[in-house]
Parts: C-alpha cells; sequence; structure tokens
C-alpha cells in the first residue's frame, strides 16, 4: 500500500508530500505494517486546547478561590502559540527521531557483539554476517518495493 503523508524538502529544496508504504495483513489477527506518523496539526490543535484550557483555568478559577490569576492574558497567549508551533515541529520529527533511534541501537549491539581479537574464529563470523543481516531488514523497512 503506497500512500503519501505530510511533506518534505527534496534535494532542490522544493516542498514535496512525502511518501511511504504500509504492508497490511489479511489474517484474522493481522494489523499493519509500517511507521507511526503524528499529524503536525492535530498535535498543535491538542497542544493549544489544552495550554488554553489550563490558562482559562488559572484566569478564571483563581478569582473564585481568592486568589490573583498567576499569568497575564498576553503570556497565556504567547506561550501556547509558542508550545503549540514546538509541538508541530516535534510531531515532523518524530519519524526521523525514531529511525536515528533504531540505528543507533543496531549499531550498538553490533558493536558489542563484535570481539575483534577473535575475527578469526567461526562464531564471530556467523555474528558478523547475521549483525549485517539484521540491519539489511531493519534498513528502509518503509521503503518494501526497493
Amino acid at each position: 500500500l503506497d500512500y503519501s503523508h505530510g511533506t518534505t524538502i527534496n534535494i532542490s529544496q522544493e516542498r514535496v508530500s512525502e511518501k511511504f508504504q504500509a504492508l497490511v495483513a489479511g489474517t484474522e489477527a493481522g494489523g499493519v505494517g509500517g511507521e507511526r506518523h503524528f499529524s503536525p496539526t492535530k498535535v498543535q490543535a491538542a497542544t493549544g486546547a489544552i495550554c488554553s484550557a489550563v490558562f482559562a483555568l488559572d484566569f478564571f478559577g483563581s478569582p473564585l478561590m481568592g486568589l490573583s490569576p498567576s499569568s497575564s492574558p498576553e503570556f497565556s497567549l504567547t506561550s501556547t502559540v509558542v508550545l503549540s508551533a514546538l509541538s508541530g515541529v516535534a510531531a515532523r520529527r518524530a519519524v526521523n527521531m525514531k529511525r536515528q533511534d533504531v540505528e543507533q541501537k543496531i549499531a550498538d549491539s553490533e558493536e558489542e557483539s563484535y570481539d575483534y581479537n577473535r575475527l578469526h574464529d567461526e562464531s564471530i563470523v556467523q555474528r558478523v554476517e547475521e549483525n549485517e543481516w539484521t540491519r539489511w531488514e531493519e534498513s528502509e523497512k518503509w521503503r518494501w518495493d526497493q
């Protein structure tokens, strides 16, 4: 299943839709194999709603308890906009950060499994080949047709 989600900047500095692939299983306990994506717009809207609710409770609820609000409306609006923008950036970067994390874990496990003093040993050679196979399997899971 080919699909587009979000946009990215290509090598020519043009904004293009980012293409992904997913594998859909047709069994009873089947599911979808692919990367999880987060919609930046939905994340920004949720962050804005949560921030607005917290600041509204502070602004309108504090006088009911005989306290003065701890933040001004200007600060509330500014921080809501900033937090919403930052959450949108985080949603866009989440997929790439997950890919980098998986690659780093594979590299760490490969490094731990090598004993460079015994590379002539058959078990070490087999482990090196298994690590290379794992790296190949894990690389670019989102593009199964390549």
